[in-house]
């Protein structure tokens, strides 16, 4: 792992680097997230709803009927991690090099067992610390966040050391990462309220199947403006992307700006990156994406997609 970082940069910024990064892509890379929560929610529910059990409970003289089915908690037990590893996967790739590659959604069968444990063991961790009380549970939440990121970046790393790893890197840094995810409380609040406006509740099966399809639309445009903002709270948390007061970049050919607020990356997004530096209008603090003077036609050790160091686990 390398040194340990504190994330200090606002969630407002982060925010913004998000949207700023999605400018041109909103369209391509949304495709991606739908596709996701077509895979992972819709079906679960689709398929609680094609093998239901029902069953029946007598509260207060009135009996309630409940679909107890488990076909769709069996699907998301077996499959959730695998899909998760490869979103994850899938807006690395996007925010590194502005590709959108889809196929990297299916990544995650290829590491089908080690995906199923991590995500079983993150699951079984969050709930277990949150039968102290629900905070025990956020926190944890919180500090294996960072562990399907890890994993995508080091895919031969054991899951407990992915695990580990995740927990060392959110020391500290576990308020500022709670106060990013609490930023988009309004946005969540209007995906609901527009997705329980296309979730229809009577008109049968088919009316459900093709309401329950129409809310995924809203929350992924959701999921997609929080995981690529989340995205960009890793790449901070790594080191990867660093923000700059006062750099000593170039914001015209020969001309040294020290007061405007840049982005540097280890890695390459831009095909003449160094040449083609973009400013944003004045007045406005921005960002840029630009490889270190001594990363330049030198690829870094842990290079995107590249083997992890080996280490053994507990």
């Amino acid at each position: 792992m390398n040194e340990h970082r504190i994330v200090t940069e606002p969630a407002s910024l982060i925010r913004r680097i998000a949207r700023d990064s999605l400018k041109g892509h909103w369209r391509d890379v949304f495709v991606g997230f739908f596709i996701y929560l077509i895979l992972t929610d819709f079906v679960g529910a689709l398929l609680d709803n094609i093998f239901p059990i029902y069953r029946t409970i007598e509260l207060e003289g009135y009996n309630m009927q409940y679909n107890n089915a488990f076909a769709g908690t069996l699907y998301s037990v077996l499959l959730t991690g695998a899909f998760t590893y490869g979103l994850t996967l899938f807006i690395l790739t996007y925010f590194r090099t502005k590709k959108v590659n889809r196929t990297l959604l299916f990544e995650g069968f290829s590491l089908l067992g080690k995906t199923i444990l991590l995500n079983l063991a993150i699951v079984l961790f969050v709930f277990l610390w949150a039968l102290l009380f629900i905070i025990p549970g956020i926190i944890a939440a919180i500090r294996y966040s960072q562990a399907f990121y890890i994993l995508a970046d080091h895919p031969d790393y054991p899951i407990m050391r992915c695990i580990r790893e995740s927990k060392e890197r959110m020391k500290g840094n576990v308020g500022n990462f709670f106060i990013l995810e609490l930023s988009f409380i309004g946005w969540m609040f209007l995906a609901g309220f527009i997705q329980g406006g296309l979730t229809f509740t009577e008109g049968g099966f088919i009316s459900a199947v093709i309401g329950s399809f129409l809310g995924v639309i809203p929350m992924a445009f959701l999921n997609e403006y929080i995981i690529t903002a989340n995205t960009v709270y890793y790449e901070l948390l790594t080191g990867n992307l660093a923000v700059v007061n006062g750099s000593t970049q170039y914001d015209e050919p020969g001309r040294r700006s020290d007061t405007i607020h840049m982005v540097n990356a280890d890695y390459q997004v831009h095909e003449d990156p160094v040449d083609d530096v973009y400013v944003a209008p004045e007045e406005r603090e921005s960002y840029n994406y630009a490889p270190r003077d001594e990363d330049i036609g030198a690829p870094r050790e842990d290079d995107f997609g590249s083997p992890g160091k080996e280490e053994d686990d507990f």
